[in-house]
């Protein structure tokens, strides 16, 4: 029998240069024979759908339409990417619109991080750039301006901006073929989110080599299958992918953290990917997962259910849907 519950996860003190996040909606699902525990979590300005409208699915006994909820999707998948070994990758560290640059800098530098994604907006980008160049250390900086700019400003931002960014992620408003097309020839190297809305748009500018980086956040993305082929579509095309993580309990980060494992071993190189939001997420529903010596270190620990009663929002029900019974049978 599969039952599901929905939960609001809270999370602590992360302000982009948008909006504020004070919590992480997300369905966990469990089976009792075996016991196993899947999570279906949603990214708030990313996904399309509601928890909501998922629960609708489970409710709806012959709805196969599961590839329109990604994230749904991602939770069934098998994963195929087995480890005997405990997967450390490494990673940087996000610093939000509302924190301090240079003390967080500093103090994570002090832990063994060197590379640090900074959350950018029109509004604050001069005086950070400013910090950023008052802080005297050796440090890499990515910087995500979360699709601030209009094509005609990112165009003379990118013509004015002297600041040397390993990336610059979410420059433009949209990100087309078109908009990319004409940011083309610039100094600065450009990154894309990929979500499965932007996809058929991402795969054009990653084969036109209009980009130098893709973010993949692989919830987004559906089943395991999916990212992989995005994956090695950028290795084919010679640019670089890193897995992005995106406020996940320990359930959805294990499947995250063997596919950024399988990333590095693509690219026989560790790659510096970006579970940044680790810091962010209550310790209860990440137990085994820390940030260490430049790294997520990741110790097999299961997460239990009654250690996250507190943000526990309804009661278990039964799921219903026969397609999704059946795909939960062959996760298992």
């Amino acid at each position: 029998m599969f039952e599901y519950s929905k939960y609001r996860i809270k999370i602590n003190n992360f302000d982009n240069s948008q909006e504020n996040y004070p919590s992480q909606d997300i369905i966990i699902i469990r089976s009792n024979n075996p016991y196993k525990l899947f999570e279906v979590s949603l990214l708030k300005g990313f996904s399309e759908n509601s928890i909501e409208e998922i629960e609708s699915t489970f409710n709806n006994t012959n709805d196969q339409y599961i590839r329109e909820y990604p994230e749904l999707e991602f939770s069934m998948s098998s994963n195929s990417l087995v480890t005997e070994s405990q997967p450390s990758v490494k990673s940087s560290i996000l610093i939000t619109n509302n924190e301090n640059l240079e003390n967080k800098i500093k103090k994570y530098l002090s832990l063994g991080f060197d590379t640090f994604k900074i959350k950018f907006s029109k509004q604050n980008y001069i005086r950070k750039i400013k910090e950023l160049e008052n802080i005297k250390t050796n440090t890499i900086i990515r910087a995500d301006f979360n699709n601030d700019f209009s094509l005609e400003e990112a165009k003379t931002f990118l013509r004015n901006l002297e600041y040397k960014f390993e990336f610059i992620e979410g420059l433009v408003e949209s990100e087309t073929f078109e908009n990319y097309n004409l940011l083309s020839g610039n100094k600065h190297s450009l990154c894309i989110d990929l979500t499965k809305e932007n996809l058929d748009e991402s795969i054009k500018l990653i084969e036109s080599k209009l980009v130098d980086y893709v973010a993949i956040k692989p919830k987004l993305l559906g089943a395991e299958k999916h990212t992989l082929d995005m994956i090695n579509r950028c290795f084919d095309n010679n640019i670089q992918s890193y897995i992005s993580s995106s406020f996940e309990t320990q359930l959805g980060l294990n499947q995250s953290l063997m596919i950024a494992k399988y990333l590095d071993d693509l690219y026989s190189n560790k790659i510096t990917h970006g579970f940044g939001t680790i810091r962010f997420m209550d310790k209860s529903v990440i137990p085994g997962i820390s940030l260490k010596n430049g790294f997520v270190v990741f110790k097999p620990s299961d997460l239990k259910t009654d250690r996250i009663n507190k943000f526990q929002t309804s009661e278990w029900k039964r799921i219903r849907n026969v397609y999704i019974l059946e795909k939960l049978k062959n996760a298992l």
